[in-house]
């Protein structure tokens, strides 16, 4: 990032004139070190000054780095313990603003839980900060333009220390602020209209920027913010419920209806028959998705015997990446068919059991959706049975 993101008081009469009034409110200064500060300049070091001031000139807006859900209030009690023991280490980030009378006040940026913890000590009998005055509270102003608010407060959301981690809900929240923000937009264009393999760039580069090794798998954060925006922005991607969907629309011939998408028992019975629908939408993994698979071809009345009479029909649709042209995707089937050959050779081998009896390929190319639409060619393969998966 530039450091000419920050406002320079020397330049900037109004932001000048701001920080003369906090002066003037606050009791006492000191110099932190502001790792937020530090992470998004790409600095060792970044000292700011700090006030101490009353903590009733604290107001919320909807800029303030409110959690959308929610606070955790064991953690702010937490805090507040912390901070009449110990102190309070790092201040709260607040822009001096005025209001329609030009009347000064603050406006939290980040730091919410520790202005809720110090709120909360000061109602619990006048309590408060280890040397501070009851009622008083340190924060420091926050010198950065607009437009940079949303990747600071995602910056701190995601550092440790005492502070409680973002979530990944929480995260997928700060990646719906950066969209809304504009700051995915780029070289004139709007995020909405760059191509996905472009919009998956982009999000990658702002999760590992600005969320750090808070985030170490980017690609579950992309899909989840996909999945919860699907409908303003298309993606090549496809959801459990479309699999699901996609089946029941083109194989109702087969009268196998399934209505469980995503969950552990999306299973049918017809007479003796059992049939069970699993999807993948995030590559082949012979970890988590191989114990849970197995565990769906045993019956449960027998144990650990496999059941003789169960199909597990997997839906697969291709992962962000994969999908920018036909090659890729071609890639991409073509070592996941293999990956599912090499598990049903593994597994229940004794028994003469396929663990996957039957890989549904979701159509995701312009081409393959058309086709499957008009019903005239079937999309990409259908694979089914021992001949075709082992």
């Amino acid at each position: 990032m530039q450091q000419t993101d920050r406002i320079d008081p020397n330049k900037n009469s109004v932001f000048g004139k701001r920080l003369k009034w906090i002066e003037s409110l606050s009791i006492a200064t000191r110099k932190r070190h502001c790792p937020v500060r530090a992470k998004y300049l790409d600095k060792d070091i970044c000292e700011v000054t700090e006030y101490l001031v009353p903590t009733r000139e604290l107001q919320y807006d909807r800029y303030s780095q409110t959690r959308a859900h929610g606070r955790d209030q064991h953690h702010v009690a937490k805090l507040a313990r912390e901070m009449q023991h110990d102190g309070q280490d790092e201040g709260i980030c607040s822009a001096v603003l005025q209001d329609e009378e030009s009347n000064f006040y603050l406006a939290v940026r980040w730091g919410n839980q520790r202005a809720t913890a110090v709120e909360y000590l000061n109602e619990q009998g006048g309590n408060s900060i280890k040397g501070c005055p009851t009622g008083h509270i340190w924060v420091n102003v926050y010198d950065f333009v607009p437009s940079e608010r949303v990747k600071l407060q995602t910056i701190e959301n995601n550092l440790g220390k005492s502070k409680k981690l973002n979530s990944k809900e929480q995260n997928v929240d700060q990646l719906k602020n950066a969209y809304h923000n504009g700051d995915f937009d780029e070289d004139g264009q709007k995020f909405i209209n760059l191509s996905q393999v472009k919009q998956v760039e982009i999000m990658t580069r702002y999760i590992k920027g600005y969320m750090g090794s808070n985030v170490p798998k980017p690609a579950i954060l992309i899909n989840e913010f996909y999945s919860q925006n699907r409908t303003t922005l298309p993606t090549d991607t496809c959801s459990y419920t479309e699999h699901q969907d996609h089946w029941n629309l083109h194989e109702s011939a087969r009268n196998l209806k399934f209505e469980k998408a995503g969950m552990k028992n999306n299973s049918i019975h017809v007479a003796t028959a059992k049939y069970i629908q699993c999807h993948n939408n995030k590559g082949f993994n012979h970890g988590s998705q191989v114990q849970s698979l197995e565990q769906h071809k045993v019956d449960i009345g027998l144990g650990t015997i496999p059941h003789p009479n169960t199909t597990t029909i997997m839906i697969a649709s291709a992962p962000l990446g994969h999908t920018s042209n036909q090659t890729k995707l071609d890639d991409y089937r073509n070592l996941f068919v293999e990956s599912v050959k090499k598990l049903n050779r593994q597994f229940f081998k004794s028994d003469d059991l396929l663990i996957i009896d039957e890989l549904y390929w979701m159509p995701q190319t312009k081409t393959e959706k058309a086709n499957a639409k008009s019903g005239v060619k079937s999309w990409p393969k259908h694979y089914k049975g021992k001949q075709q998966l082992s």
